[in-house]
């Protein structure tokens, strides 16, 4: 009995932190499922999404024989993860912030699916397996790890503002959590910047090779 009433506290004392749950269902893996779910749901809809429609969901990410500049390629990678960070933020910043968090990480996964489908539905089986490798899934997967970090320090505000409003936490730790998502969204910025480059730079490298004929 000594043995199963500790694992039972152990399982249910993940609000503190520890415990069998917080070790599985830890926030990192609860973020990397709504992501996965998004693209899974991109994945599927991307068949049945409007023409109208295509350009939003796909977020920049999709693969494109059209003329474009390289600024116009840098631009439509960047600018949507520039404005889910920055969005992010400022719902960190609400107490009931938390859903809005976690529908953009959800929105973003849609983006990551719909773009590749896209590329797969577009294109010949080689040229789209070449391509999507190539133009959709480095940068998706580095946005998608910079979304994650950035959702998680906007949960942590969030939660540490609905203390301070609903258990009347002391101002100065709201003030700490604060500083420490600030600095967080700062470091990525640049994160975010570098991997639109490197998107740019493959997008310039592969997009003759494998999409002209």
């Amino acid at each position: 009995m000594k043995s199963v009433s500790q694992l039972f506290y152990r399982t249910f004392s993940c609000r503190r932190g520890t415990g069998i749950a917080a070790e599985y269902f830890s926030p990192g893996r609860l973020l990397m499922l709504v992501l996965l779910s998004g693209i899974a749901a991109g994945t599927a809809l991307s068949v049945h999404l409007p023409e109208t429609l295509r350009p939003i969901a796909e977020q920049g990410m999709a693969v494109s024989d059209s003329l474009r500049t390289l600024w116009d390629v840098c631009r439509d990678a960047v600018c949507p993860v520039l404005a889910m960070l920055w969005l992010m933020l400022l719902s960190g910043t609400s107490a009931l912030g938390q859903p809005v968090t976690l529908l953009l990480l959800f929105l973003r996964g849609i983006g990551l699916g719909t773009a590749a489908a896209e590329c797969f539905l577009s294109y010949p089986l080689q040229t789209a397996f070449c391509a999507c490798a190539g133009m959709v899934l480095p940068f998706g997967f580095l946005s998608a790890l910079i979304l994650t970090q950035g959702a998680q320090a906007s949960l942590r505000l969030s939660h540490s503002t609905a203390g301070y409003l609903l258990r009347a936490k002391p101002d100065p730790a709201v003030a700490d959590v604060l500083r420490g998502v600030l600095r967080r969204m700062l470091l990525l910025l640049p994160l975010t910047l570098i991997a639109g480059a490197l998107h740019t730079w493959l997008v310039w490298l592969l997009s003759d090779r494998l999409l002209i004929q």
